[in-house]
């Protein structure tokens, strides 16, 4: 195997599991936020996103225009840009990918952030003087309007409160051009008889974006931790769960039940700080218990 034929079987192989890792937690930072108005929340959704869909374009060319024939700094130098429509229409001249404009509206919303919006923080003018939000927010939630019936009148009053018709705009759209992406990936790798396609486990972030058909979304997920609670309720043989039952319970307001689940399902801060603090008024009332204290990180650390 010569440099070449190694670079691009292994080296873009964990190229494009890299590029889907980014995918994979910017659409589960957009699953795990209750409202759209945060900058701060909004701009890792979109980072994350911008960086792996822009590197899972460039194994795509690389595959694609690539040969032993070719200068290798021109061809690199020509990669060294982070607008994603010029990528997807270099790929799409090629192998007519046979998307509609709304794919490209959105990739163009992840290029817009990536080279004009990224770093609008560090200016002094980076304020909407009208609403008082960075660009890439106001961006982000023109780009759903555009596309799905919500409301943005009101939203410094009550929110954009995040939706499953959000999510599931968002995880189709990607989808579908993860999906093309990878049937060229796939009919390169067999046309050079390389394994750029493999991915390191079928239970990877990479697996989860590769694999799926539907919209992504992270309903599975959250099912199955409903699941497995639901299980470990009614289990009364186990060790475990014997261990669990020994341990006298933290007195959790029933009021806080909403954010108890949801910091189980997502473990975001704002969900999980309520606990925190639930445990640690527990802890100032009643004083540390050593023993309790030991059994919890034993079951911690099992």
């Amino acid at each position: 195997m010569n440099p070449s034929e190694f670079w691009q079987n292994f080296k873009l192989g964990q190229e494009q599991e890299i590029a889907a890792g980014f995918i994979y937690d910017g659409l589960r930072q957009l699953h795990e936020l209750e409202n759209l108005n945060s900058n701060t929340e909004i701009f890792p959704i979109l980072y994350n996103l911008a960086i792996g869909f822009e590197r899972l374009l460039k194994v795509v060319i690389n595959l694609i225009e690539f040969d032993e024939s070719i200068d290798e700094v021109k061809f690199q130098k020509k990669l060294k840009i982070h607008k994603h429509l010029n990528l997807f229409n270099r790929i799409n001249i090629i192998k007519d990918l046979d998307l509609t404009d709304k794919h490209k509206d959105f990739l163009k919303l992840l290029s817009d952030f990536y080279n004009l919006q990224r770093y609008d923080r560090l200016t002094f003018d980076y304020f909407d003087s009208t609403k008082g939000s960075s660009k890439d927010v106001e961006s982000f939630l023109n780009f759903l309007k555009k596309n799905i019936d919500i409301d943005l009148t009101h939203r410094d009053l009550m929110g954009v409160r995040n939706s499953l018709e959000i999510k599931i705009l968002i995880g189709g759209l990607t989808r579908d051009i993860v999906k093309k992406m990878r049937e060229i990936i796939l009919e390169q790798s067999g046309s050079k008889n390389i394994y750029t396609y493999e991915i390191s486990s079928s239970s990877s972030k990479a697996a989860k974006i590769f694999y799926g058909d539907e919209p992504y979304t992270f309903n599975i997920e959250d099912r199955a931790i409903i699941e497995l609670i639901i299980y470990l309720v009614n289990l009364s043989e186990e060790d475990t769960i014997e261990l669990i039952r020994e341990i006298d319970p933290v007195d959790f307001d029933d009021a806080l039940m909403s954010n108890t689940i949801k910091a189980i399902l997502y473990k975001n801060p704002r969900n999980m700080q309520s606990i925190i603090d639930a445990i640690e008024f527990n802890d100032d009332e009643s004083g540390k218990n050593k023993d309790r204290d030991e059994q919890i990180d034993y079951l911690i650390n099992m």
